[in-house]
């Protein structure tokens, strides 16, 4: 029996092989705007202010973090005496964890929003949850919630519906407006389950303020992946008290014990390094935003991005260009071979098609080379939609 195919995973080997190709032609790689990665210009620079605490569990089995979830929990702004908290080594088996849960409860059908992180879509079909897809809509540069698709698709046996969101919107770092948090309130209260994927947010700007409260309200966490700490980090499920059995014996079944790196991770979130780093990584990336708004506006009506974006991530979209073409490996070689750049299309993670040919780029990969790329992208891409 054949293996189910990733379009998700083949892209990126699509976007590898390229860059593979074109290193055998000219020596050398090119540049990658899009990678999860900061470039090594901006890991020295900001390592002067990361202080990361060494490993000091290295033997026994770690399955929990005794000295601080409900610390943990006040952290990432829950205050509900009722919600309770589990780990995983990463965003990813959080995701697993929580996909997992609907099926367990029993959830008729989830409607999964686009963009948003890829294993969502595919953890679902293997474990049979059954699911609908659905796009953020984004208008005059502001993004909101597709009300109306929502109200259709839970109109009828609330109580076994779920709704799937990724706040900040996947890779745009733009977070769901104040009037649309609201409207997942209603839908909370009427008993509609939400699942927030919110493993990309920066500490501070968690939906837990307005929806901590509801039962039916389950949270991602990954604080460290929101500041390009990769390596060190920690996934919290947050969920109602009700589900404590549920998770404390299905994170040992499918995620295991926690490594070293993990606690450190717990450890480092809880000290006051965690926000000090915090702000000075986010002071140096609004220098490097400030530089690639100032890219952007040379093409007016022509490239642009989200003002609105907080983060390492931002999206720029060019739409007279099809969003279609970042599927095509014509086009992206005929990109790449011209600027000497690579990318990640945005379509690739459930960006509407709709919006044009639209990219992310990483705001932690600035160097002297970034800039130059960007540059080339910008360029390249305002002169193919002259054409």
């Amino acid at each position: 029996m054949p293996l189910p195919e990733i379009r998700e995973i083949d892209g990126l080997y699509l976007v590898e092989d390229l860059s593979e190709e074109y290193e055998s032609q000219f020596g050398f790689s090119p540049f990658n705007l899009s990678h999860w990665d900061p470039s090594s210009y901006t890991t020295n620079l900001l390592l002067r202010d990361l202080r990361l605490p060494a490993p000091t569990i290295a033997i026994p089995y770690l399955y929990s973090f005794p000295e601080g979830p409900e610390e943990i929990l006040r952290r990432l702004g829950f205050v509900n005496s009722q919600k309770h908290c589990a780990f995983a080594n990463s965003g990813t088996i959080a995701v697993l964890l929580a996909v997992w849960w609907l099926k367990a409860r029993g959830i008729a059908s989830t409607l999964l929003l686009g963009p948003s992180y890829f294993p969502v879509f595919h953890l679902c079909d293997a474990l049979n949850l059954p699911h609908k897809v659905s796009y953020m809509t984004r208008v005059e540069g502001h993004w909101t919630l597709p009300r109306e698709e929502i109200v259709s698709f839970i109109e009828a046996n609330l109580n076994a519906k779920a709704l799937w969101v990724t706040n900040p919107i996947f890779s745009t770092g733009c977070y769901l407006a104040e009037a649309d948090v609201g409207f997942l309130k209603d839908l909370l209260d009427a008993g509609v389950t939400v699942v927030a994927d919110e493993c990309l947010a920066l500490n501070g700007y968690e939906l837990s303020k307005r929806l901590g409260e509801c039962d039916q309200f389950l949270g991602l966490y990954s604080p460290h992946k929101a500041l390009s700490i990769n390596s060190t980090k920690f996934a919290a499920i947050v969920f109602d008290g009700s589900y404590q059995e549920f998770f404390h014996c299905w994170t040992d079944i499918l995620a295991g014990p926690l490594a070293s790196s993990t606690h450190s991770a717990m450890v480092h979130f809880l000290g006051e390094n965690f926000s000090e780093f915090q702000i000075a990584f986010s002071n140096y990336l609004e220098i490097v935003r400030t530089e690639v708004l100032r890219i952007v506006s040379l093409y007016p009506s022509l490239i642009e991005t989200d003002h609105y974006s907080v983060g390492n991530f931002i999206t720029c979209y060019i739409h007279r260009i099809p969003g279609s073409n970042g599927n095509s490996e014509k086009f992206l070689r005929d990109l790449f071979w011209q600027t000497g750049a690579c990318l990640i299309p945005a379509v690739r993670s459930y960006m509407s098609p709709d919006l044009g040919f639209s990219f992310r780029v990483n705001l932690a990969r600035a160097c002297p080379q970034f800039y130059s790329a960007m540059n080339r992208v910008a360029e390249y891409l305002a002169n193919t939609n002259r054409n």
